[in-house]
């Protein structure tokens, strides 16, 4: 058993934080691909710098 599932980009506007869960991706390289295809190519950069955003380890666990 992996110890993360994948990884998605977390935004930091709000509190608490929202997770962009259309961006989940097995790797970090596909999370921002995602990103930057639907927003713009470059975005992520500037959102990074910004510091509005970052990319996120997560693990997945069913609830009942």
């Amino acid at each position: 058993m992996e110890k993360y599932d994948g990884w998605i980009i977390q935004s930091l506007y709000r509190q608490p934080p929202d997770l962009l869960l259309w961006t989940f991706a097995r790797t970090r390289k596909e999370v921002i691909a995602l990103f930057n295809k639907s927003w713009g190519n470059e975005l992520w950069k500037k959102y990074k710098r910004r510091g509005t955003h970052e990319v996120i380890k997560v693990k997945l666990m069913e609830v009942k």
